[in-house]
């Protein structure tokens, strides 16, 4: 049986407990979700023993591209000798990470693909995050969410993040309290 998008019901999970418990042949269920599952405060009982995850990984640029994923046999082979001989340049390589390997953002271009990254955070955010954490201020998590992925591999500065968002500085003291923790 496959389930897909299995977690807006959690509670399916106990009969699927109870079945893999009478008749423990694998293989029998498969469940399909955006989310993970087990970190999910409505999931009434982990299933450990019993299942096996599985994480899809975005497309690599082999994949998108149609050609062989060779990169780690070369690696090996050629060991530091290793060059590449493309054609690409700046902007096609700023094009490629811009695309990235989701399989809806590699079929989208311009506007469209910027607007799946937009909605892909903002359902992220409202869906997953909003649900595990009980964030109330999901428009100041989504603008935080911008501006953190904006200075990555730069140093944090919370003070400036602050500034940049334009958040009060009265945090709820869940956010506060995880603020610390990282700080």
């Amino acid at each position: 049986m496959i389930i897909d998008e299995v977690q807006p019901v959690p509670e399916l999970l106990l009969a699927i407990k109870e079945t893999v418990d009478a008749d423990g042949r694998p293989g029998r269920f498969l469940l399909t979700g955006s989310a993970h599952v087990m970190a999910l405060r409505s999931v009434p009982d982990a299933l450990p023993g019993r299942m096996e995850t599985i994480e899809l990984w975005p497309l690599s640029q082999a994949e998108i591209d149609g050609a062989p994923i060779r990169f780690i046999d070369c690696a090996f082979e050629r060991g530091p000798q290793l060059r590449h001989d493309g054609t690409e340049n700046r902007d096609d390589y700023i094009e490629r990470i811009a695309r990235v390997g989701f399989p809806e953002a590699v079929a989208r271009e311009g506007k469209r693909r910027s607007r799946f990254f937009s909605s892909y955070v903002a359902d992220l955010i409202n869906r997953d995050v909003m649900q595990l954490s009980e964030i109330e201020r999901s428009a100041e998590m989504f603008t935080l969410t911008n501006l953190v992925a904006a200075r990555s591999g730069q140093l944090l500065v919370p003070g400036a993040l602050g500034n940049d968002s334009a958040c009060p500085r009265t945090p709820l003291p869940a956010i506060s309290a995880s603020w610390r923790r990282f700080s």
